[in-house]
């Protein structure tokens, strides 16, 4: 096959890395190995994420972008909510990107959202430059639903897209809601994951009585829905019970859900980790991984879970469900609210006997799913789109 050059642009600025990222530089990794030229887009932090020299290592070229704005923006990109923050950095995204494309002129530009929809002053500027595109979206919430004239915008030029790709069907479906126009070239494309345990790990604590429940997810809230989570182990008959919650991660939002966890008194219960590497470790001390989410894209986590014998209790959004059966490989909870997760909660409490069948469950689905073996799909998908 020709060799192709291709130009990812990452529009993530609130975090070095994120889940969201792990895809597509997955696949610009695989394309850089198959001998395409490949450069990325990333935002310049103090401290470059460890994925940066993978990146590297692998014949992909980093393109930083300034993040460098007036003393007030700076000030005002702290104190503004996330979307009114994210205003202030599309420009630069958006001017960055053309002056590369400009320099280059790529086969093949690959527009990576962390959440649902890209800057539109992105997409305006690709579209004047006449270059090729793809776009691919990590999530959607019933909360992102764009202005009218972005509305517009996004019919019109995603439709021209050569594809866009969402990694849940779900979102799709939201997405084309949102704007009231069907995506022609819309394709599913699923997180693929490093590992798999050679066998279930080992089930923890097997003559102990505490109950161990991680939550492996970004110190955000406002979609991993945290905050619900402490406040229904802070109800009084969860009090009286023997359990602990681990988060593992990091996010903008630590300190509040430090003092959340002060303010409801679960000091003794609840641990932060941080950012942990060894995923397998961390399974192999915890009964059952808890993802709350308010929405969701597709999340490495349920799989990475699922691949260590784990079963995952979360929320039927996105298409969590696909990955997740209920009473089967894992417990379905109908909403991130208090209620239906203490129901939640309450069915994995009194299934606790059977969680470790529930996580061989699990273990024998995610070794003979596809995204066990999809590493190489997103990048022979672009390889086919380029050459078209």
């Amino acid at each position: 096959m020709k060799t192709r050059s291709f130009f990812f642009v990452s529009t993530l600025y609130a975090a070095p890395w994120a889940g969201s990222e792990e895809l597509w530089a997955r696949a610009a990794s695989n394309l850089a190995e198959r001998g395409h030229t490949v450069d990325a887009a990333v935002q310049i932090w103090p401290v470059a994420p460890r994925q940066w020299t993978d990146l590297d290592s692998c014949g992909v070229r980093l393109v930083p972008r300034s993040s460098t704005f007036p003393w007030s923006k700076r000030l005002a990109r702290r104190l503004l909510p996330s979307r009114l923050a994210t205003t202030i950095s599309t420009p630069i995204i958006a001017t960055h990107a053309r002056q590369c494309i400009a320099k280059n002129r790529y086969d093949l530009v690959v527009i990576c959202e962390a959440a649902a929809w890209p800057p539109v002053q992105l997409l305006q500027a690709i579209e004047i430059m006449k270059v090729p595109f793809v776009f691919i979206s990590q999530g959607n919430s019933e909360e992102y639903w764009p202005s009218e004239t972005n509305a517009q915008e996004y019919g019109r030029i995603l439709g021209r897209a050569a594809a866009t790709y969402f990694v849940a069907d779900e979102n799709r479906a939201l997405a084309e809601s949102q704007i009231g126009y069907e995506l022609p070239n819309a394709r599913i494309v699923r997180n693929p994951i490093k590992f798999h345990a050679k066998t279930p790990l080992p089930w923890p604590n097997r003559n102990g009585t505490t109950f161990k429940m991680a939550c492996v997810a970004r110190l955000y809230p406002a979609q991993k829905g945290q905050d619900k989570l402490l406040r229904t182990l802070a109800l009084p008959h969860w009090r009286d019970r023997d359990w602990k919650l681990s988060f593992a991660g990091e996010g903008p939002h630590e300190g509040a859900l430090r003092r959340m966890v002060s303010l409801l008194g679960l000091g003794n219960r609840v641990e932060f980790l941080g950012q942990v590497s060894n995923i397998q470790e961390l399974w192999r001390n915890n009964h059952l991984h808890v993802l709350p989410s308010r929405y969701e894209g597709m999340p490495l986590s349920i799989l990475e879970a699922s691949a260590c014998g784990r079963p995952t209790l979360t929320t039927r959004v996105a298409d969590n469900d696909r990955f997740v059966t209920d009473d089967r490989t894992g417990i379905l909870a109908a909403a991130s609210d208090v209620n239906s997760l203490d129901l939640a909660l309450e069915r994995a409490w009194t299934l606790r006997p059977t969680l470790q069948k529930m996580g061989l469950a699990a273990y024998a689905s995610a070794i003979t799913s596809q995204e066990l073996v999809a590493e190489d799909e997103l990048a022979i998908s672009l390889e086919q789109v380029a050459s078209d």
